[in-house]
C-alpha cells in the first residue's frame, strides 16, 4: 500500500525536494461540507490513528529532515482543545520513534488563524510547525 508513496518520496528527495507527508482524512475526520469530527472524541478512532502514525513513523524513521509529517490537514471541531489533545497524542507517538522529525499541525476550523492559540500547549516542541490556511 505504501509502495507508491515510497517511490514518490525517493524520487522527490533524490531530486533535492523536501516532502510533506500529509494526512487529509482519518476515520471519523471528514472536514468538507459536512464535517465529521468524531475522531477527537472517540478513543477507538484515535487508537486507529495512533497505529497509522506508528507505522508511518517506523517506516520512514531513516529519512532525514527532507521528510516532514503533517498529522491531519484542516481539522474541524467545535472544541479546539480536543484537536490539540489529539495532536499531543500523535506527536508523542512520533517522538518515541523520530525525536527530531519536523511535524506540522494545522489549526482548527480548516486551518484558521483565529484558532492558533488553542495549539499553544504544543509550542514547546522545537520541531513543530503550525500551518494556517487563509480563506477569508
Amino acid at each position: 500500500m505504501f509502495d507508491a508513496i515510497d517511490r514518490a518520496i525517493d524520487w522527490a528527495t533524490g531530486n533535492g525536494l523536501n516532502v510533506l507527508l500529509d494526512i487529509h482524512e482519518l476515520p471519523g475526520s471528514s472536514f468538507s461540507h459536512n464535517p465529521d469530527s468524531r475522531l477527537f472524541e472517540n478513543a477507538e478512532l484515535q487508537a486507529q490513528a495512533v497505529l497509522l502514525w506508528t507505522f508511518i513513523s517506523n517506516r520512514y524513521q531513516s529519512k532525514g529532515s527532507e521528510l516532514r509529517f503533517e498529522i491531519l490537514n484542516e481539522p474541524v471541531s467545535d472544541n479546539p482543545e480536543l484537536v490539540t489533545a489529539f495532536y499531543a497524542k500523535i506527536i508523542s507517538v512520533i517522538r518515541e520513534i523520530s525525536p527530531d522529525r519536523i511535524i506540522h499541525v494545522c489549526s482548527n476550523r480548516w486551518g484558521s488563524l483565529n484558532t492558533v492559540e488553542a495549539l499553544e500547549p504544543l509550542f514547546p516542541d522545537p520541531n513543530l510547525v503550525v500551518d494556517v490556511h487563509y480563506y477569508e
